[in-house]
């Protein structure tokens, strides 16, 4: 239940700055905080890959990165093209 909560108040938290047009000083911290939380649960899941695909063994390391929740925890980390550069 925490878990779920904290991941809930990262992705309202990282919803914040969309609300704004300028970034400010406390935003880009937002960012770097909520982007930090997603890559930190993307590996999470990642190593625990052969428990929620029920398959153990290397191959659940292997696929994991291919299933559609895998590629979604993905984009939501890779930065949006406004913020390259």
């Amino acid at each position: 239940l925490f878990y779920d909560m904290l991941m809930i108040s990262t992705i309202i938290l990282s919803i914040i700055p969309l609300a704004f047009k300028g970034s400010s000083r406390i935003f880009m911290s937002i960012e770097i905080v909520t982007t930090s939380i997603f890559i930190i649960d993307y590996f999470f899941r990642l190593i625990t890959a052969d428990y929620k695909l029920k398959n153990k063994g290397i191959f659940a390391f292997v696929l994991y990165p291919f299933t559609f929740w895998a590629i979604i925890d993905l984009i939501s980390i890779l930065p949006r093209e406004d913020e390259v550069g």
